[in-house]
């Protein structure tokens, strides 16, 4: 984004810590959350509310718009649609799910993010399989 981001100061670690999942109750609510390593940022999870069929995606998913893959801090296009992938096996179809950014969502939303996203990350690997440099790849832009 045209900027350099200096590192988080030293702080006092965590309470809790975990690898893939944690299953936490709080005020009679089972609430889950999922790792979803190299996604948006390589330290993205989901927070699935069960009681209320909410999972929270974060960053990993833009409701509506492309999303923001931040490479310079673990993220990867292609884990982050593997990701978006799981989320859709994993919680109900009828999910209300709190995007990262951009508006409200559904199942159907998401599911069709991940088109977009496997789409876009297809679109991307032809072309450089075709020869062509990250700048070309670029200056040509996405198909609509």
């Amino acid at each position: 984004m045209g900027r350099e981001l200096p590192a988080s100061p030293a702080k006092t670690p965590p309470d809790v810590t975990y690898d893939q999942t944690l299953t936490p109750h709080f005020n009679g609510a089972e609430i889950q959350v999922v790792h979803m390593p190299d996604s948006h940022t390589d330290g993205d999870s989901v927070i699935y509310f069960k009681n209320a069929n909410v999972p929270h995606l974060g960053d990993p998913f833009f409701n509506g718009m492309l999303p923001f893959v931040d490479t310079e801090h673990g993220g990867n296009a292609f884990s982050m649609t593997r990701s978006i992938e799981r989320i859709i096996d994993r919680f109900p179809a009828n999910a209300k799910i709190i995007p990262g950014h951009g508006p409200l969502a559904s199942m159907e939303d998401l599911k069709r993010y991940h088109q977009m996203m496997v789409a876009t990350t297809e679109h991307m690997r032809a072309g450089a399989k075709a020869g062509k440099d990250l700048k070309a790849l670029e200056a040509a832009g996405l198909p609509a």
